[in-house]
């Protein structure tokens, strides 16, 4: 009976870690487009709206613009502010407990 529930804890602690690396993979992978775009001095980018779409499509609220300038040939300056969600989650260690 404890090693069913040590073993269903496990189970489910995997399944909490798994998701916590999904997030941080999309996380590492939205500052890196982010920076393919980022104008290098403040918390903006340098885009066409095709880009600012395409990020924002992969990465929804990542980058929130807050307003935007056009600059030159269909590429505007896009001032905003990044937004990233960590969560941690908190393993469960009941049964563990229990059977101690």
């Amino acid at each position: 009976m404890a090693i069913s529930k040590i073993t269903e804890e496990i189970k489910n602690n995997k399944i909490e870690i798994d998701s916590v690396l999904i997030n941080s993979h999309q996380i590492i992978n939205a500052y890196r487009d982010f920076k393919n775009l980022y104008d290098g001095n403040t918390t903006a980018i340098n885009a066409n709206p095709k880009q600012l779409k395409l990020l924002n499509s992969r990465y929804p609220d990542f980058f929130r613009v807050k307003d935007s300038t056009a600059i030159d040939h269909g590429i505007y300056y896009y001032r905003g502010v990044t937004h990233i969600n960590l969560e941690i989650p908190t393993l469960t260690e009941i049964a563990w407990k229990t059977l101690l």
